[in-house]
């Protein structure tokens, strides 16, 4: 499950749609006083006003004429997008030891993004809490993901729920989303598709695109709600054009399987490459046994090879399997019986039933390693015990002739 952060948006930056004119104004006046003045700068574009600023008021004014947590708060945003970034941590700090939410929540993603100071898991906690616990929907749907992950405090999947539900209710649609994986997968919950459902349908019709994803799957599936491929294949599109790789790679597999679509390999092959592209380990898979049947291309080994090794290199113990194949067989690679073993192996130790009996095979053969009788036969039983009708035979076939 993927969790995601919030950042922060426009909703927490100070507005600039006032007139500079209106500080001259001010000045004119006979009753002179820096804090009006000063306020008013504020109100202004952010980078006239970090210019004006600096120019215009002596740098011992702000001891003289104590500011309040608001404008220290508008003053480190106007100097954090002016790259004063030392300046802007210190007057967001002034402003959140203050209570002021929106600085706290903003030093909770500086750091733990690392931007403009070092990067603190642990001060990125402190901060996002303090901001979560004033009610800032954003902070608590990002304390939620450092409760799921372990970031900077004790992973805790059931205070992770908790501050995901808080965010939620606030129409918070990643928090929703979030929430939904909560109870799809049963982390810090009790698992309940319906419940996950009606969180994603929440999301989702907000534009979260992960969420759509998810419920994709739960229609497809019928999983806390009446099964209907149709609005699986809807929610899937809706987010894969929109660029959600998930979603790319599931509505691929509905034209591979011809779900709630007809058919189409080629449909198929278009948006399992999209989500290779973007490093989707599954999709990459699929990609290769598309290239290796020729189904929606022409056959091509070379390219198979290539997706397998994409897939293979993150883990995926079927597509190393298939790699090991391609190198014992010498399809679209360079024959190379070690590299095929180095493959099996891979594939073989995530428990591959194939690949365990390729190996006993090599072994009782001596192909690319020296016989080694006990090792295939330490191979051939691992995977007769998944049911390989191949490894059954050939060890009844030692037993019989034994």
């Amino acid at each position: 499950m993927e969790l995601k952060i919030n950042v922060c948006n426009s909703e927490n930056k100070v507005s600039n749609n006032f007139f500079v004119n209106k500080i001259f104004e001010k000045k004119r006046k006979k009753n002179f006083n820096h804090t009006n003045i000063y306020n008013q700068l504020f109100k202004m574009n952010r980078l006239i006003t970090l210019v004006l600023i600096f120019i215009y008021f002596p740098s011992h004014m702000f001891s003289q004429h104590p500011i309040d947590a608001y404008d220290q708060y508008g003053l480190g945003m106007s100097l954090f997008d002016g790259g004063k970034y030392d300046e802007a941590i210190y007057w967001l700090e002034q402003a959140a030891e203050q209570g002021y939410m929106q600085a706290q929540n903003m030093l909770g993603q500086c750091y733990h993004q690392g931007k403009a100071i070092a990067k603190d898991n642990q001060k990125a906690f402190y901060w996002y809490n303090k901001a979560a616990q004033q009610g800032d929907s954003q902070s608590q749907c990002n304390l939620g993901v450092f409760y799921m992950n372990g970031l900077g405090v004790a992973k805790d999947y059931s205070k992770a729920a908790y501050w995901f539900e808080k965010s939620a209710k606030r129409d918070n649609a990643l928090a929703q989303y979030n929430l939904g994986a909560c109870y799809f997968h049963g982390d810090g919950v009790v698992q309940n598709y319906k419940t996950a459902f009606t969180w994603f349908d929440k999301a989702s019709k907000q534009g979260q695109l992960d969420a759509q994803s998810y419920l994709g799957i739960c229609y497809e599936e019928g999983k806390g709600t009446e099964k209907d491929v149709d609005k699986a294949v809807f929610w899937y599109g809706n987010a894969a054009n929109k660029g959600n790789v998930d979603a790319m790679y599931n509505l691929g597999l509905c034209y591979y399987n011809g779900v709630g679509v007809e058919q189409n390999y080629s449909f198929a092959l278009f948006w399992f490459d999209k989500a290779s592209r973007r490093g989707h380990i599954n999709a990459q898979y699929s990609l290769g046994v598309c290239y290796v049947l020729g189904n929606g291309t022409p056959q091509d080994y070379a390219s198979a090879a290539h997706w397998f090794e994409e897939a293979g290199d993150k883990g995926h113990s079927e597509a190393q399997y298939y790699l090991g194949v391609l190198y014992d067989e010498g399809n679209g690679v360079e024959k190379d019986i070690r590299k095929a073993i180095y493959w099996y192996e891979k594939s073989a130790s995530q428990g591959n039933a194939d690949a365990q009996y390729s190996l006993g095979a090599c072994y009782i053969n001596g192909e690319g390693v020296e016989k080694d009788f006990s090792k295939a036969l330490h191979y051939l039983k691992q995977s007769a015990a998944q049911g390989h009708k191949k490894s059954l035979s050939v060890l009844e076939e030692i037993t019989n002739g034994a």
